[in-house]
């Protein structure tokens, strides 16, 4: 028994590490610490929330997992699934009120499918074929990128380096985690050259940030309205 709960953590904290989560501890046995990257009390509750027990919350955006109560392939699957599905949904600011905005019959997930510039096959998938929270993310994604893009504007008129880097770090991260990766890819570039004080650069980057996060957008608004 000792053993199987050992490769079960192993097998679970693999599974975390793969999709950005970092692992606290160099060794463990059947109990490990993750960084969530978000505050792990809020994760835990809404896990809870969702009949999923998630952990221990330590402080701030640390989790002690216990590998024993993840007896099947299946739980760790979901567990992994939806402390995703809640970076995310963190990372896009998602109200609690947004919750029920929108339809989930299923006509969401057929509308994003294949679209220019975004792997939505394989966020549909990282979500769990989930269509009532694709369908959540997606709208709130609009909504963030109108927000990013007046920031943009911004800094394209008067280019601080600081508030460059901050501004295209999240950017990265919302496009990673959505599937936008030519976006996410500019992003990053352009997050790089604010960080390495290269002015030129950075201001000859940010318009592509700019064009790329609009077509993200145009791309989900256009297949959302079919």
């Amino acid at each position: 028994m000792a053993q199987l709960n050992h490769e079960k953590a192993c097998q679970l904290a693999d599974a975390l590490e793969a999709k950005g989560f970092n692992i606290v501890n160099d060794t463990f046995f059947n109990e490990f610490v993750v960084d969530l990257g978000l505050n792990a009390a809020d994760a835990v509750q809404k896990l809870a929330d969702q009949g999923i027990i998630a952990g221990y919350a330590l402080e701030g955006n640390e989790l002690l997992v216990a590998a024993t109560e993840m007896a099947t392939d299946e739980t760790i699957t979901q567990f992994v699934t939806a402390l995703e599905a809640e970076k995310i949904a963190q990372l896009l600011n998602l109200a609690d009120d947004q919750a029920n905005s929108v339809n989930a019959s299923g006509t969401e997930i057929a509308a994003v499918n294949s679209l220019p510039c975004w792997d939505a096959d394989a966020f549909i998938a990282r979500m769990g074929g989930n269509e009532k929270l694709v369908a959540r993310l997606c709208q709130t994604f609009v909504k963030q990128a109108d927000e990013f893009a007046q920031q943009l504007t911004v800094l394209n008129c008067e280019l601080v380096l600081e508030q460059a880097a901050t501004l295209t770090h999240s950017i990265k991260g919302v496009a990673a985690n959505m599937s936008f990766m030519d976006l996410a890819d500019r992003a990053k570039n352009a997050e790089a050259a604010a960080k390495q004080q290269n002015v030129d650069a950075c201001a000859a980057l940010l318009p592509g940030v700019c064009e790329a996060l609009q077509l993200a957008k145009q791309s989900v608004l256009t297949r959302l309205s079919d």
